[in-house]
């Protein structure tokens, strides 16, 4: 359908411009195909360069002006020679072009963006998911029942708040109000319980205030020139911080992807197909690894519009993104680049989780060099 209009659109053009174009055998504008002559497709040529500044849109319609002549059977006044033997009406346009004749990107911009993925993968990964797999538990904890045993719990919230006290640290807060949500999370119990407990936890408050960015407890493992990238992890996913545990999440995807695109060789269709113990690995009699395999679906050239089988060899990096994003990813969830429950976006549709799509890809390896930089103009670093 999509060729029928195109056709449409360009022979609509063609013949619009016959009606003011004066024929170079009668100098009156042609009333028939049949009265055209190669002058005067050759002029059609010309304006065609004056007015259509894309290669590949003058090459359209030329194709659509020749379907004149492959269909002169069926017109009563079809064009009566093939265009394609007129001198210059071939382009070379497609001669010229070639598999990947993009740029490649420039080292100084390809060499630190494939460093700082690899940062993520095998350094602040662990963090990440840590703080992820926290945050899975208490989304079930949170809606959970008030429990019986409330004196444990109580002690457990003293101990809490002394150490707040001890160490003047502020308690989490949101947009200024008490963050009884990150205390639950901490003490591992319901929203329910933590709020009975209002009175002492607002005592603690007007001694050590509130901050504004609740924190996940655990220190941070990962290290950037002997030091923690980090100092912890925002656990509220409504404020936009640059430590957010949304934002990293959605980071360590986006570093997984650039790291499987350009050390793969797979196109983006074929990496979103990616699934759950898609990875293979090949060891030789001793148990040393030789050979990593992983497998997906290949669709550019095939007649399946759902694509076949098909297998690639990779490298050690991107099999570990590979891991990174199975650890990542709900137990439930096959695909690998499905839209993390984090990831405030519809996941499914009609209850079948989908794939990020490609603009996703844009997007997000958009905002992975800008945390890069800010995080690198923050701490005086140069390797952005």
């Amino acid at each position: 359908i999509a060729t029928v209009r195109g056709h449409f659109a360009a022979i609509t053009r063609f013949l619009r411009w016959l009606d003011n174009y004066p024929t170079a055998a009668t100098g009156q504008p042609a009333r028939r195909l049949d009265e055209l002559n190669g002058a005067d497709l050759k002029a059609y040529l010309l304006d065609l360069t004056k007015t259509q500044h894309s290669p590949l849109t003058r090459e359209r319609n030329r194709v659509s002006i020749r379907v004149l002549w492959r269909y002169r059977t069926v017109l009563p006044d079809g064009l009566p020679f093939d265009p394609a033997h007129l001198e210059g009406w071939p382009d070379d346009y497609r001669s010229r072009r070639v598999e990947n004749a993009t740029s490649r990107i420039p080292e100084q911009v390809h060499g630190p963006l494939m460093a700082w993925a690899m940062r993520f993968i095998d350094d602040f990964a662990d963090d990440i998911l840590t703080a992820t797999e926290q945050w899975q538990a208490a989304r079930a904890m949170l809606r959970g029942p008030i429990l019986n045993d409330n004196a444990t719990l109580t002690e457990n919230l003293r101990t809490l708040l002394d150490g707040h006290i001890s160490d003047n640290r502020p308690l989490p807060g949101d947009r200024g109000n008490l963050n009884l949500k990150a205390l639950a999370y901490t003490l591992g119990c319901s929203k329910k319980e933590i709020d009975r407990h209002r009175t002492l936890i607002a005592t603690t408050a007007a001694t050590v205030g509130i901050n504004d960015e609740p924190w996940f407890t655990f220190p941070t493992s990962g290290r950037l020139d002997g030091r923690p990238w980090l100092d912890a992890i925002v656990s509220d996913q409504r404020l936009p911080s640059q430590n957010g545990l949304r934002r990293l999440t959605t980071l360590l995807q986006a570093a997984a992807y650039a790291v499987i695109a350009f050390l793969s060789g797979m196109r983006d269709s074929e990496i979103k197909e990616l699934r759950r113990g898609c990875l293979h690995v090949q060891r030789d009699d001793t148990g040393r690894i030789y050979r990593y395999k992983v497998a997906s679906r290949a669709f550019k050239g095939e007649n399946d519009p759902r694509g076949v089988d098909a297998t690639w060899v990779i490298g050690a990096p991107a099999s570990r993104a590979i891991r990174v994003l199975e650890r990542m990813q709900p137990a439930e969830t096959d695909l690998l680049f499905a839209y993390h429950p984090l990831i405030q976006l519809e996941s499914s549709r009609g209850g079948q989780i989908r794939a990020t799509t490609s603009s996703w890809a844009v997007t997000n390896l958009n905002a992975f060099t800008n945390w890069i930089n800010h995080y690198c103009a923050e701490r005086g670093r140069i390797d952005d």
